[in-house]
């Protein structure tokens, strides 16, 4: 049963040990971690979102808020990204950054029984890098993911 009021989830994504080969980065790579808490924002009875609105432009519309993300140390770049250049040395190929991408599934299910309905939501965090080298176009990827278990469902009305 859903209590009612809002209700926040909180989503953790990374990515490990990208390699940079910068000479002022850790020798590993680099370790990207953001935090990003999700708010449902349901009625007081728990059986709607209000507002109602999904992934709408306007965040005063949306019935699930994503914040904005809190990145630990390095942050989300950019990184100089270095290659071998002749004669042993390196040379800097491009760079790296991380994005947040926020979408949010939705269903609806009624009971034909009671005459019933009610909705579901279904928030997801990905983390994106993007790599631009020097004179290619951007290669952009979904390195982490995260999602709640199932549907959070709103109370039947």
């Amino acid at each position: 049963m859903n209590p009612g009021c809002p209700q926040t989830l909180d989503f953790q994504v990374s990515e490990a040990s990208f390699p940079t080969r910068n000479p002022d980065d850790p020798v590993v790579g680099v370790d990207v971690l953001a935090n990003v808490t999700v708010t449902l924002k349901w009625n007081a009875a728990g059986t709607a979102l209000e507002p109602a609105g999904i992934d709408t432009k306007d965040p005063d519309k949306n019935g699930v808020t994503y914040d904005d993300p809190e990145w630990q140390n390095p942050g989300p770049g950019p990184f100089d990204i270095f290659d071998d250049a002749i004669g042993g040395n390196l040379r800097r190929v491009g760079r790296v950054t991380w994005s947040i991408k926020t979408r949010t599934r939705f269903e609806k299910q009624t009971n034909a029984a009671t005459h019933q309905t009610r909705v579901g939501v279904q928030p997801f965090v990905q983390l994106v890098r993007t790599i631009e080298r020097d004179g290619t176009p951007p290669q952009i990827e979904v390195t982490d993911s995260r999602t709640s278990e199932g549907f959070i469902y709103s109370n039947w009305a």
